[in-house]
């Protein structure tokens, strides 16, 4: 290829990694090639720069960020308990959140992700003293898999694409594509937009997390997580290679998985990369930290590549995800003042014919050794499924307010308990809708009619547990749908 976006490493650091790795002692039986390493990373770097002109398509490369809205005691900063991953739709309809999870997540009410400011949710029975907390903190893998909701209806979710090779086969979940030498690949991921925020905001209790009722709350962490998921990520240039982990590095369930990656250390040093990629967002790129530039909030981030072949570049696909830091090593090349930081990541799950499934899903969050969390996650979301139906059935009304409702509730493994404690708020609901819908007939406004049922469902989102109080409701609402008057509107007072 003739034009090449600007790669941030040479052929004479790569040399360099081999003899080091070498001489340190790693089994060492691969080429870290720069001409392929160089081939693949300008047709990443093109793909997702293209990618992020495209309207709707660009979310198939945005990262989700999660994390709970109560938080452990000891928990210090909040890199601790922020993650990232990616929201996967499967071809059956269901919402899967696949990506890092931090052992300091307490639940509270609900965990929450963020992917192109789209909210997902898991509201388990119990809140703190919820078993899925537990097995969270217990699970032996840094990578989840959550069956969760969105807190939006949506017509379209655009899922992240599988990697295909030269011959349009889409590679397997073992990325047996990498064979023998290293390939170059981009990490996206909103780490900068942290580690640039002075300790005010990042300690523990801090301004985004702070005490309340002798308890650690992370709402306003989570206002902002829900902002910066809705801005284009930043790229970190990587290394794949097909190193395994050292047998003590990681459990043994993912030794089999998983592998070294090599991204450049510190992360000022993607920046020329980064403005080659964020057009229009160039100045995002000043973020890159000159330090803390591979903080554990990096655990879960997606990495994308795409295979150069004689034909031309091939599109950018999901290749797998930030599983740790590679402590030891990390140490050793430091000490050497060597500019790349030694990762380990695994592989993203398998696709049938180019989709998720339900069934490649559970498959990969048994791959990982969390399939017994998965099966409770979707315990939870069936029951919150089951009883948003009865609600829409029961009640008459809409989807939209029903899954507003099923949000602020907790979701019991018995859908009747759900329905249950959402019926109070959906007979609410019922009631300022028709009071609405009575006002706007009366006073003959009959064209904002179709925004009743949006306006209710928007103001229980805003008003959570205040939503009970129906004259609130009813305000709330009421306004909102006169904000849509073609001339002007009102504010009730």
């Amino acid at each position: 290829m003739s034009q090449y976006p600007p790669t941030p490493v040479d052929e004479g650091i790569l040399d360099r990694l081999s003899a080091l790795l070498s001489r340190l002692g790693l089994p060492i039986t691969i080429t870290i090639g720069y001409a392929i390493v160089r081939e693949t990373t300008t047709c990443t770097a093109v793909g997702l720069k293209n990618l992020l002109q495209e309207g709707v398509q660009q979310y198939e490369i945005y990262p989700a960020l999660a994390a709970t809205n109560r938080i452990l005691s000891n928990a210090t900063n909040i890199f601790q308990i922020i993650r990232h991953g990616v929201i996967i739709r499967t071809k059956e309809g269901n919402y899967y959140y696949v990506g890092g999870k931090s052992n300091y997540w307490a639940g509270g009410r609900s965990f929450h992700a963020y992917q192109g400011s789209t909210e997902f949710t898991l509201n388990p029975q119990g809140k703190e003293d919820s078993p899925i907390w537990q097995k969270i903190r217990e699970a032996n893998s840094n990578i989840i898999v959550l069956q969760v909701k969105t807190t939006r209806l949506s017509t379209q979710w655009v899922n992240p694409k599988p990697p295909e090779d030269c011959q349009a086969i889409i590679v397997g979940p073992l990325l047996n594509w990498i064979e023998s030498q290293g390939r170059g690949a981009i990490i996206t991921n909103y780490t900068p937009a942290f580690t640039t925020l002075s300790s005010l905001y990042t300690k523990i209790p801090g301004l985004f997390v702070y005490k309340s009722g002798g308890k650690l709350t992370a709402d306003p962490l989570l206002t902002i997580m829900r902002s910066v998921s809705l801005t284009p990520p930043y790229p970190y240039f990587a290394i794949l290679t097909p190193i395994p982990p050292s047998i003590t590095a990681v459990p043994p369930n993912i030794y089999d998985i998983a592998r070294i990656l090599f991204t450049v250390f510190p992360a000022s040093l993607d920046k020329d990369l980064c403005e080659f990629i964020l057009i229009g967002s160039q100045e995002l790129c000043n973020d890159l930290a000159t330090d803390s530039s591979y903080k554990e909030m990096l655990v879960g981030a997606p990495m994308f590549s795409a295979y150069s072949c004689p034909s031309g570049c091939k599109s950018v696909g999901l290749v797998g995800f930030v599983y740790s830091i590679n402590e030891n090593l990390f140490e050793k090349l430091s000490n050497n003042n060597f500019p790349l930081a030694p990762l380990f990541f695994v592989p993203g799950p398998s696709t049938v014919n180019g989709e998720y499934t339900d069934q490649s899903i559970e498959e990969y969050a048994n791959l990982l050794g969390v399939g017994d969390l998965l099966s409770l996650s979707k315990s939870y979301t069936s029951s919150a499924n089951r009883a948003e139906s009865e609600i829409i059935t029961a009640l008459g009304l809409s989807a939209g307010i029903a899954v507003a409702i099923i949000s602020l509730v907790e979701w019991y493994e018995d859908w009747q308990k759900t329905y249950d404690e959402a019926k109070k708020y959906a007979e609410v609901a019922k009631n300022v809708v028709e009071r609405i819908r009575n006002y706007l007939n009366s006073s003959r406004q009959y064209e904002l009619l179709s925004y009743v049922d949006e306006c209710v469902a928007d103001s229980i989102s805003e008003l959570g547990e205040e939503s009970l109080n129906e004259d609130e409701l009813y305000y709330a609402s009421l306004n909102c749908v006169l904000e849509h008057r073609i001339r002007g509107y009102q504010i009730i007072e």
